[in-house]
């Protein structure tokens, strides 16, 4: 079970932020890398934000029913990776205020595999 960090210096000044995310992985969809795995959430970036990896920082989209393209939602949470070198943001597209076990309930299909840790508000 993750738990709820204090503080954390990358992508806290985001919470709580209205961000833009394009999907790159809709809902549904195989992982690219192990196709065992299948997204039952929206998964995508948020455009000129960049993550530890180089690559714009990824988001995990929660509030959608259904595969998108792309959404606008509140930065709920940040998912930090102990033992990686890039954090997730987990964005809202409905409820707003979430416990961190509830967020890493979403995110757990894919996080379980890190050392995580999420971090909200």
């Amino acid at each position: 079970m993750p738990k709820q960090l204090k503080e954390l210096k990358d992508y806290t000044d985001l919470i709580g932020r209205r961000l833009h995310v394009m999907i790159d992985r809709p809902m549904g969809t195989a992982h690219p890398r192990f196709p065992q795995t299948t997204y039952p959430l929206n998964y995508g970036f948020v455009p000129e934000i960049f993550a530890g990896d180089g690559y714009e920082v990824d988001a995990y989209i929660v509030g959608e029913t259904t595969p998108v393209e792309a959404c606008t939602g509140k930065c709920l949470a940040v998912v930090e990776r102990l033992d990686d070198d890039e954090n997730k943001l987990i964005v809202s597209t409905g409820p707003t205020e979430l416990a961190a076990d509830k967020l890493y309930g979403f995110v757990r299909f894919q996080e379980d595999y890190f050392d995580t840790r999420i971090h909200i508000s």
